[in-house]
């Protein structure tokens, strides 16, 4: 979506809401493949929306740590590298505070 859609809309911050739905509705299961596979493009897009289209959501990084917390189902995806992608651009963010790249790093 964030390569596809996002770029050809006039406002995409409409889509805000329905990604954070749809990251929300992907966690509340016991996160299988296809869940995992969901939230990680649903995050990938807000980080777009977030960075570029100026979108104010503070539950960024509680929900990327959340993803962090299931790296073992994440290595068996396809996905895998769009999530590490995902993860170094979002601690690399001038902003994400000291404490916040901390609480990743322990």
């Amino acid at each position: 979506m964030n390569t596809k859609i996002l770029p050809k809309c006039e406002n995409p911050l409409l889509f805000g809401d329905f990604l954070i739905k749809t990251f929300n509705l992907a966690n509340e299961s016991n996160l299988k493949s296809k869940d995992l596979t969901l939230s990680i493009h649903a995050l990938s897009s807000l980080f777009i929306l977030i960075t570029s289209h100026g979108l104010d959501y503070p539950n960024y990084y509680t929900y990327l740590y959340h993803l962090v917390s299931h790296l073992k189902e994440i290595f068996q995806l396809e996905e895998k590298h769009k999530f590490l992608r995902l993860l170094e651009i979002s601690l690399k963010s001038s902003k994400v505070s000291s404490k916040i790249v901390a609480s990743f790093m322990k």
